[in-house]
Parts: C-alpha cells; structure tokens; sequence
C-alpha cells in the first residue's frame, strides 16, 4: 500500500509527500494530477525523494481540489477536499496572570496566562477550528535577572546564546477550560506538564454565533516565572485561528485519541484498544486535508525591577 500525505490550504504552494506503508520507503515515479471542481488544473511536479509539489499559487477557498496519483504496480489512488474559508479574528486580549492551578501529586502551584479570541461563527453548517500561537522576542532587549550571573561555556559555546535562540520564536503550549475544547480532551494535565502546541475544536457547541474562547498556556520567561536567566521586556504574540475541513479535523481527533493510548501502555498492560487514525485515500493510507487561516498580533510590554 502507498501513502500519500498533504495539508493545503490558497494563495500556496501544495506540497504532497508520497512514500510505502510498509518501511517508508519513498516513491519518485507517481504522476498525481490536480483537479479543481473536478476540472484538471496540473500535474505536481517530483522535488525530492517522497516529495511532491504543484507550484502554481491559485488554489482558492471555497473551492473542492481532488488528487489522482497513479505509481507502477499498484492500485490508483484518490482523494478529496475543500479549502474552508478564513473566519476573521475580531479581538484578541492577554492576561500574564490569569490564575493558579495546584498541582495533584505536590504542593506546587502553577501561574498560567490567558489569551482571549473573538471570532463569530458562520450559521447554519458545521465548522471546525484549530488554535495556535508563536511568540516572538527580541534577543537585542533581554535583561538578566541576575546581573552577578556569569555565562557558561561548554566547548566554545556559549548557554546565554543557546537560550537567546530559544526564546526568539516559540509555539506556546496550550490548555483550556473552555467546554468546546475540553470536549476534545485537553483539559489541564493532572502532572501539570506542557499540553499541546495546537488546540483543536467545533462550533457544536455555538453555531452560529458569536464566540470569545479562552485558551491558557505557562507565562515562560516573565517576571511571573522565572525559568530563565533571562527578563524578556517584550513579547510579540502571534495567534492563529485556523479553519479546518471535516477531513482534517477527523485526522486530528483520530490521531489525538490514538496518542493518548499509546502513552497509557505499559508491559503490564499489553497494546491496549485499537485506534483506526483517520484517512481520507482512497486504496491507499493518509490524508488530503484542507485549512484557511487567519492571524492577529499582540506586543506586550513588561517592567522589570531588579
């Protein structure tokens, strides 16, 4: 069997990687045509090893893209989706300290911060939702906690720097208590551990109108939580609303539910249930999944007193 593999969404490049079930091996003779509504549009074009791609910046949201690849000695495979179209964040606010959890295995207890996203849902149809957020620090501003510090060097390199470059650009790691995405499963960790980098969820719960969804996430590297050498004066928060086809949405929960089992086994209790992890190929595995995104930005500011 052949897997085919590609996340898409308009105004991009379609990438597709394309390789064997069975030990991943790639394959580098398909010819995967491209069709919009049905209606031939291209041909991808073989870049490297498993990778494929159609160059030609058209695709459009609301617009139904299908794939037909076709490999010597085996079965010709197909696959379909539609491109959603971008729901607009209409606001978007933060908190650096929006509560405390207690942890249940210590005394410990947890600051987290908030984000707050507005955005209105379309009525009358089932819509689907991804979350994330990239922060962003300026490296030139950062200011030590301790100014006595002295850096550590291992083998010509220097530890400040390493962590500069960490604290440049990260995804957060999220957690909500927000119904519809508590639903999903990703409530607060009982160990108190970084969750997720993308939160994903339905409008089951609001069809239809106007939703503000709270997602939290640990305030690292703030005058709040000192886990670094360094004070970060300002932060760039960058958040994603993503809207998702039905397709990929059921790759996601899928993929989530068949994660959380293979962390539960042990070798006292064998493999656990069998999870079937969504795919949309036809005569093949994968996924051919679509997604329309919108963005707003944040700068926060913080003082320092040392």
């Amino acid at each position: 069997m052949l897997v085919a593999n590609s996340i898409f969404t308009s105004d991009s490049i379609l990438h597709l990687h394309l390789s064997k079930s069975n030990g991943g091996e790639p394959v580098q003779d398909a010819t995967i045509e491209l069709f919009q509504n049905k209606s031939p549009i291209g041909v991808l074009g073989h870049l490297d090893s498993s990778l494929y791609k159609y160059d030609d910046l058209s695709l459009e949201q609301g617009m139904a893209y299908s794939i037909i690849i076709q490999v010597p000695g085996y079965k010709e495979l197909t696959a379909r989706d539609t491109i959603p179209n971008a729901i607009p964040i209409l606001d978007v606010n933060y908190r650096d300290s929006a509560g405390v959890i207690s942890s249940s295995f210590s005394s410990n207890r947890y600051l987290y911060s908030s984000f707050e996203i507005t955005f209105a849902d379309p009525p009358g149809e089932r819509n689907y939702y991804e979350i994330f957020i990239l922060r962003e620090a300026d490296t030139s501003s950062l200011v030590l906690w301790d100014s006595t510090e002295t850096d550590l060097v291992f083998n010509g390199i220097s530890f400040w720097e390493i962590e500069k470059q960490s604290l440049h650009h990260q995804n957060m790691t999220l957690f909500s208590f927000d119904q519809s995405i508590a639903t999903e499963g990703f409530t607060v960790p009982e160990r108190i551990f970084p969750v997720q980098d993308i939160l994903f969820f339905s409008d089951e719960l609001f069809n239809g109108s106007e939703k503000t969804i709270r997602v939290n996430c640990w305030p690292y590297y703030t005058e709040l939580y000192r886990s670094s050498s360094f004070f970060v004066p300002e932060r760039k928060f960058t958040v994603y609303l993503r809207s998702v086809s039905k397709q990929y949405y059921s790759f996601r929960k899928t993929q989530k539910i068949y994660n959380e089992l293979i962390r539960q086994e042990d070798i006292w209790r064998g493999t656990g249930d069998y999870v079937q992890v969504y795919s949309n190929i036809e005569n093949g595995y994968g996924l051919f999944a679509a997604y329309a995104v919108s963005l707003d930005s944040i700068v926060v500011n913080n003082t320092y007193t040392p």
